[in-house]
């Protein structure tokens, strides 16, 4: 598991480049698969050493869900 959850109450690291792939961690859905195999070589360790293969369960990413409604962030910038 790996992966910050955004605080906008608190500036806490810059954005370091994170992608979320919409994939449920499943070795056997054939999409998994497809990403692991892009990512990783055949024993598992990564293709690219600066690149981190990781979850986030969707509990958690959907902590930040209100970021995405319309206006929030122009309403939190009135705020400041």
């Amino acid at each position: 598991m790996c992966g910050l959850v955004a605080n906008e109450n608190v500036i806490e690291c810059p954005y370091f480049g994170d992608v979320y792939i919409d994939i449920p961690f499943d070795e056997n859905d054939p999409q998994y698969l497809i990403v692991q195999d892009y990512l990783e070589n055949s024993d598992g360790t990564m293709r690219d050493k600066q690149v981190y293969f990781c979850y986030l369960p969707l509990e958690v990413a959907m902590k930040n869900a209100h970021h995405d409604e319309p206006g929030f962030w122009e309403k939190w910038a009135e705020e400041l």
